[in-house]
């Protein structure tokens, strides 16, 4: 038995082998207002254990992530979201059968973060899916220094250039 998958642009299509964080596999994101989104397709395999995982970037606090899966009607997966950090550890996952999966990023974890697909039952050549992925930005960044003259005070140097610290 086999499958064909038609695929159109830009959905990116996962690869194997992508079930860790060490080989996970980076989606094409595209950049929408306040952050990024994507869509990749894949499917767990019989042998496929530990499920596919998905690098979604070096991460600041206050980003959301947001992941949902759709499936075909034929196939066979009862799924099972996660959020990981850098080290691999699951900091948010979803009950068997759950599609969409959210997570905040808070203060003091920035870093790595991952989205994986496992299957709780149901993994094989018909466990298809469709992951969407939203990265959205829910804190603007601040300034946090600059090299400008103080504030209120008076200067005869002719300033012709300056720079700024952000926050992210």
């Amino acid at each position: 038995r086999f499958r064909v998958s038609k695929v159109p642009p830009p959905i990116h299509v996962e690869s194997e082998p992508n079930d860790a964080v060490s080989n996970a596999d980076t989606p094409a994101l595209t950049l929408s207002e306040g952050g990024r989104s994507g869509e990749v397709l894949g499917y767990l395999r019989i042998a496929d254990d530990t499920g596919d995982t998905f690098f979604l970037g070096t991460l600041t606090p206050g980003t959301r992530i947001a992941a949902r899966l759709r499936a075909p009607v034929d196939s066979s997966l009862v799924p099972v979201l996660s959020i990981r950090d850098a080290s691999g550890t699951i900091v948010q996952t979803t009950n068997p059968g759950e599609i969409e999966i959210g997570y905040l990023i808070p203060e003091g974890a920035p870093g790595a973060y991952y989205a994986t697909v496992g299957a709780e039952s149901g993994a094989g050549l018909f466990a298809q899916y469709l992951l969407g992925l939203d990265l959205t930005d829910t804190e603007p960044p601040m300034i946090l220094g600059d090299t400008l003259p103080v504030e209120g005070s008076e200067s005869t140097e002719i300033v012709d250039r300056f720079s700024l610290t952000f926050s992210e």
